[in-house]
């Protein structure tokens, strides 16, 4: 088992450690996914450390024709970007993922390219760091990841598409190339609603925990919208709020 730092989705910038092993494949639940809900638009979200604001996200979500785009852009303490492409009715991942993130201690910069398969996911491409106190050279990527496999930067839209209700839990495999390519299994479980207040108004959420990294990430996803309205990782004092209306 890796102790390297993982993003636990694309919405939430932080640093997590692995709390669980690899594995090829998640519990054999079939999701019961309807992608038709989640939004499409542009939002800005403000990022909160311990109660200061230290930055600004923009989150984009485009449906095209028989694709979902999400992109997501950082600005403030750290800069990170990102991008993947799934399946819009599978959202399993089919184009590209790209990812870059910068502070001052150096970066990261990852290009992947994914072929979906009815069984497993074929994925190739480059990571490459810069400005690193240790030197590191290039990790190059051609792997087939076994059984239904997701990307770890579109988790917040599988967390969006589930059908919502107390008391309800699946497990996923999500795919996170910076951890030199290891899958690992997450747990979603739904706790219930609760009314949530960020600068862009007073939501009706359901609070969905996410379990399988070191640190618990929970999600507040508006029951309307289907949108992240806010977010946050246990034992980080790190916070997302929704800034613009959905």
């Amino acid at each position: 088992m890796f102790s390297k730092k993982l993003y636990p989705a694309n919405l939430l910038f932080t640093f997590v450690l692995i709390s669980s092993g690899p594995a090829s494949r998640a519990a054999g639940q079939e999701l019961p996914l309807d992608p038709g809900e989640l939004p499409a638009g542009r939002w800005t979200y403000r990022v909160m450390i311990g109660g200061t604001q230290a930055g600004e996200l923009s989150s984009t979500i485009r449906h095209d024709d028989g694709t979902i785009t999400s992109r997501s852009d950082m600005s403030g303490t750290f800069i990170q970007r990102g991008a993947v492409t799934v399946d819009a009715r599978t959202l399993r991942p089919i184009r590209s993922q790209t990812f870059i993130y910068e502070t001052t201690e150096g970066s990261t910069n990852a290009r992947l390219s994914y072929r979906a398969r009815d069984d497993s996911l074929l994925v190739t491409g480059e990571i490459t760091w810069a400005r690193l106190s240790e030197p590191r050279e290039p990790l190059r990527i051609a792997q087939t990841l076994a059984g239904e496999v997701f990307d770890n930067q579109s988790l917040d839209l599988v967390i969006g598409a589930l059908p919502l209700e107390r008391n309800r839990a699946w497990r996923i495999a999500l795919f996170e190339p910076t951890t030199f390519t290891e899958t690992i299994v997450v747990t979603i479980d739904v706790r219930g609603r609760e009314t949530v207040t960020t600068p862009a108004g007073r939501f009706e959420a359901w609070q969905v925990e996410v379990r399988g990294f070191s640190d618990r990430v929970t999600y507040w996803i508006d029951d309307g919208s289907r949108l992240v309205v806010a977010q946050e990782a246990a034992g980080r004092n790190l916070r997302l709020e929704l800034v613009t209306p959905p």
